[in-house]
């Protein structure tokens, strides 16, 4: 079954998941707690529906700007911000296409972002952001070993996503964009289980899921797919935590 990357992030965009990337909502406290970012003006890259964005928002005085390039992730972003009662600002746009705001930021975000871009164009951009002395914090899957064909052609048509870097390899490609060394602040598995544990710990209170999303034979189908890959793939995946400096 062939399975569309847009339709994966679209039924992303539906049941309005706030912390979809690895390790979920506890590995965005985890480097808030290694870096505690007070009062940073923040750029927070594929933000989605705003979790992140409005948790440095609310728990650190950040000066948020989040980016997506899908207005239903940017609308349920904006109501977050509402309801969470918290000053973001988000915006539909691309990092990749233009020049936004170069030199502006101290810290940008990308979590489970950037495996599905041109991944050394992508740091290129993110580089691009940050002032002299900004930190770039990313959190994505990374290859723990060699990946069957089979198994990297269902990462790719469920996710789009090309190529899945070792640990190694992330911080080569985040170098090779001009960053200067780069920090593998944490590594460990992806698992399906521990996915739905961390989820159960730190429930999303604001979680808005579009109305008869779930009822969708198609939502259904890719949420289906993602479960199935999930379960495949977990000996080949790892997740990293990277840290790097302009």
């Amino acid at each position: 079954m062939r399975v569309e990357i847009y339709k994966y992030h679209d039924v992303l965009a539906e049941l309005g998941v706030g912390s979809a990337h690895p390790g979920g909502f506890q590995s965005t406290i985890e480097w808030c707690r290694r870096l505690r970012p007070y009062h940073l003006r923040v750029l927070e890259i594929g933000c989605g529906t705003g979790r992140t964005s409005c948790f440095l928002a609310k728990q650190f005085g950040c000066l948020v700007t989040g980016i997506d390039v899908r207005p239903k992730m940017i609308e349920k972003a904006r109501r977050r911000a509402v309801a969470e009662r918290v000053q973001t600002r988000f915006l539909v746009e691309d990092v990749l296409n233009g020049e936004l705001w170069p030199n502006s930021f101290d810290l940008v975000v990308a979590e489970s972002v950037t495996v599905f871009l041109p991944i050394k164009k992508a740091f290129t951009a993110y580089r691009r952001q940050l002032r002299q002395g900004g930190v770039l914090i990313d959190v994505e899957m990374a290859r723990r070993k060699r990946i069957p064909v089979e198994v990297r052609k269902r990462i790719k048509q469920l996710y789009g996503a090309t190529l899945v870097p070792s640990a190694g390899e992330w911080q080569s490609l985040c170098e090779e964009a001009g960053f200067g060394a780069t920090q593998i602040l944490l590594e460990q598995g992806v698992a399906l289980n521990d996915q739905q544990a961390i989820e159960s710990r730190y429930p999303d209170l604001h979680q808005e899921v579009t109305t008869d999303a779930l009822e969708k034979r198609s939502t259904m189908r890719v949420l289906e797919e993602n479960v199935k890959v999930m379960r495949g793939t977990a000996g080949y995946l790892n997740s990293v935590m990277m840290i790097a400096r302009r």
